[in-house]
Formats: structure tokens, sequence, C-alpha cells
């Protein structure tokens, strides 16, 4: 389990190469990277496999991520989160007030 900072990326998108002056592009600390520079498993390295994380936090979010390090481990893990063996909770914190009767919040999430 990796506890990732909001504000890093996963992996690069790929599209830095398609810009035409690298320059303008904002440079966002990944955890591909950070990976990689332990020198860990050979999973680590391998694009094939996701860098061995089993799934994806957008970048202003932080939270904890399961990383594998092994195959044999990717494999396991992907099967449970497949067949829905790992449960996974969210939780939102916001500004401001929301009544008692309110149960339920239908509206669409905004980053700031």
């Amino acid at each position: 389990v990796l506890r990732k900072p909001s504000g890093w990326d996963i992996q690069r998108s790929g599209q830095e190469s398609n810009q035409k002056n690298l320059k303008e592009v904002p440079t966002v600390p990944t955890l591909q990277n950070f990976l990689a520079s332990m020198h860990g498993p050979p999973i680590f390295g391998d694009k094939g496999h996701q860098f061995g994380m089993i799934h994806r936090l957008d970048v202003p979010n932080s939270g904890l991520l399961l990383v594998a390090k092994s195959y044999r481990a990717y494999y396991d893990l992907m099967f449970q989160m497949n067949t829905g063996m790992v449960r996974r909770d969210y939780i939102v914190l916001c500004h401001g007030w929301i009544p008692r009767s309110c149960h339920k919040i239908l509206a669409p999430l905004f980053w700031c």
C-alpha cells in the first residue's frame, strides 16, 4: 500500500511528447518515477503491468494505492479488484453546512 499525495500523477500521460514547446508543460511528480528511482522489483519499471499499480487516483486527489511488488501479486490483486473482493471507500471533505435532513447529494464535482 502506497500513499499518493495530491498533486502527483500516476504516470506521464504521453501528451508531453505532443507538445511543441516542452517548457510550456508543467512538471508534475509521478509515482512511476518514484517507484523507478527505488530500484525495486522489475514490475516497478514495467509499463505493460502499470508499473505494479493496481488502480489509479486523479492528480488532485490523495489516497492509498495498491502496488504489487511481484507479477504474481499483480495478477492476484487484479483478480481481487475485478471480482469485487477488494472494497474501496472514499471520503469527501467539503466546506459549508449540510442540513441533517439531507441524505443524498446529486451534484457534479468540481476541482478548484
